[in-house]
């Protein structure tokens, strides 16, 4: 039976003085602009009257919006607010309508607050999964963590002040499979998370692929189910012509998110490093062929023989790279998946946690500029790459290393649920 140890006293303590303090921030950030939440608000309330003002399919970038939109916008948002620089396009699926048409019913203020509020939950929640997974992996497992709580801080400050509701993809990643074999709730909560970072993102439907590899039917039912009434409820609250726009303006979008100072996807980092790299589609070919070619092998090698948990953390960073517009936010994703990967081991031994602790200390100097609105997308790409090669390290010295007569193993998780 693996052995457990109990976290210091005041590892814990520390650890939920920064969980609450992580919950204080939408209160202490009401007067700042939640710049990707103020397009949920005006798109919220234009959906039932004006649908067609929510989607500019013919844009120049992310600021370029349709006139009624970039009106409503500037007015919803706070005094000395640049309106031409600062309000940005509603580019969620209109499956995100219905919430969007909700949160607006609560107002300026109240509507911001409840979109902070549900992204660091989703980060607590996120955080308070992975304590329950790892710090009773190792002696020094807890005060890692608690660490880990207050340097991820100015992490936290990133989705929180733009409004981000990004911080779900690192919450699913966190929950994980094996707990829906033997909980509904749990299934309930999987299933939720995942399709509203479907219905924000679109993206996020890649990861069915997992689930029918582990033959996850109830889930899959479930989410087609909820998939279906938000669809439904869509379609009661804006036309069908709104889909297409949508379509539409993401092809846009997707075709100029090279020239973005702020994505951090292969191919925009790339085009910051020498223009001419990008100037061919044999260069979004080859990266393509090189994405493919590391999903491809990482999962023979290593991840199919991984637990369920961590095969679906692992999809949710495999993901990434594939994306035309990667904000630095998104990678609160590489968080959780190092965890996993870490709780993985057969032993937490110290120094899968160091590695692990060193990662989220190279967040700093990358968050912070990036919560003051500079780019630092040359970094942002490298911190991707070293995670991308990380994880699949972890799990890799995990299937060949002998645990030794001191081993500490994980709970067995069966990989296949076919029930």
């Amino acid at each position: 039976m693996a052995r457990r140890y109990t976290p210091a006293r005041r590892a814990r303590l520390g650890f939920t003085a920064v969980m609450v303090l992580w919950l204080l921030l939408p209160f202490a950030m009401r007067d700042r602009l939640a710049q990707d939440a103020v397009p949920f608000l005006t798109a919220g309330a234009l959906a039932h009257q004006h649908p067609g003002q929510i989607y500019k399919v013919d844009a120049h970038d992310l600021w370029d919006l349709q006139p009624l939109f970039a009106a409503h916008s500037c007015r919803i948002s706070p005094p000395g607010t640049d309106c031409a620089k600062d309000d940005v396009a509603f580019v969620s699926p209109p499956q995100a309508l219905p919430f969007s048409w909700l949160v607006a019913r609560l107002g300026r203020v109240w509507g911001i607050i409840a979109i902070r509020l549900l992204a660091v939950a989703a980060l607590v929640g996120g955080m308070v999964v992975l304590w329950q997974k790892l710090a009773h992996r190792n002696r020094h497992a807890g005060t890692v963590l608690a660490v880990s709580a207050l340097c991820l801080t100015p992490f936290v400050m990133v989705p929180l002040s733009l409004g981000q509701n990004s911080p779900l993809m690192f919450l699913s990643a966190c929950l994980g499979l094996s707990r829906t074999e033997r909980s509904r709730p749990w299934t309930a909560l999987v299933v939720v998370v995942w399709v509203a970072t479907i219905s924000f993102k679109a993206t996020p439907l890649a990861l069915i692929v997992v689930l029918l590899v582990q033959r996850r039917w109830r889930i899959i039912g479930w989410a087609t189910a909820l998939g279906a009434a938000l669809t439904a409820a869509t379609l009661a609250l804006v036309p069908a012509s709104s889909f297409h726009a949508f379509l539409r303006a993401t092809r846009r979008q997707s075709s100029l998110a090279g020239g973005n100072i702020y994505n951090g996807a292969p191919n925009a980092v790339l085009h910051a490093i020498w223009r001419p790299l990008t100037s061919s589609h044999l260069t979004g070919v080859v990266l393509l062929l090189l994405g493919l070619a590391y999903v491809t092998v990482t999962w023979l090698v290593v991840v199919r023989h991984c637990s369920a948990d961590t095969q679906w953390a692992w999809a949710w960073l495999a993901l990434l790279p594939f994306l035309p517009l990667l904000w630095w936010h998104y990678l609160w994703v590489s968080i959780a998946v190092l965890a996993v990967a870490v709780c993985e081991r057969r032993r937490v031994d110290d120094r899968s946690l160091w590695i692990f602790l060193a990662f989220v200390v190279v967040t700093i100097p990358i968050a912070i500029p990036n919560a003051s609105g500079h780019s630092v997308q040359l970094a942002q790409g490298l911190y991707l790459l070293a995670v991308l090669v990380a994880v699949p390290a972890l799990l890799y010295e995990r299937r060949v290393s002998d645990p030794g007569p001191a081993a500490s193993p994980a709970p067995p998780q069966p990989t296949l649920a076919g029930r």
